[in-house]
């Protein structure tokens, strides 16, 4: 009787048997990554950079993004259990979305870093190529954590309708003031890819 009542308790308009079925469903979940994760490490064993690039490159991605994005959302689902205050849920949920979204951006981010790397291997004894790879890796990165900051402001409700007017018209601005050395570059590329 004393554990029935003690289980039905209330706190913050949830039962402690709410709170314990939520820790429970998360520590199930929480245990079967872990176990995941340290069988892909026994046997996918992490290979040295120089032996298997691109084996090397999935396993560090997966165990570096992948496996903290499956704590998140085991995280994230065991608190949907739980009856929350509107505001509470809200801060949870945005918190969630922005920590996926980055998590994300560093998988592209570092995808991209291994493309250009394999890439840029081929023209090592050139140093325009280099440097020209270099640059076009950082501007893809870049283009990457800007979308997904765009779509954590939209998803956010944060309004940034007049954020992006001013930047396309100052882009606008920009690109005619710098038009002759734009022109220039696109020269060299042109130049340079012939």
């Amino acid at each position: 009787m004393d554990v029935n009542l003690f289980l039905n308790y209330k706190i913050f308009s949830n039962t402690v048997y709410d709170f314990l079925y939520a820790i429970i469903l998360f520590l199930c979940i929480a245990i079967t990554i872990f176990i995941a994760k340290f069988l892909i490490k026994r046997f996918f064993h992490v290979p040295a950079k120089n032996e298997n690039l691109v084996k090397h490159f999935w396993v560090k991605s997966s165990t570096n993004n992948l496996i903290p994005l499956l704590y998140l959302g085991a995280f994230y689902l065991s608190m949907d259990q739980l009856n929350l205050n509107l505001r509470f849920e809200t801060i949870i949920g945005k918190i969630f979305l922005f920590l996926v979204i980055f998590y994300i951006c560093n998988l592209l981010s570092s995808f991209i870093s291994f493309i250009t790397e394999k890439y840029f291997a081929q023209f090592e004894a050139e140093l325009h190529s280099a440097k020209l790879v270099k640059v076009f890796r950082n501007l893809l990165k870049s283009i990457i954590w800007f979308v997904g900051l765009l779509l954590f402001l939209d998803n956010a409700n944060i309004k940034f309708a007049g954020f992006l007017t001013g930047l396309g018209i100052g882009g606008i601005a920009l690109a005619f003031l710098a038009q002759s050395v734009l022109k220039d570059a696109l020269s060299y590329f042109s130049i340079h890819i012939d």
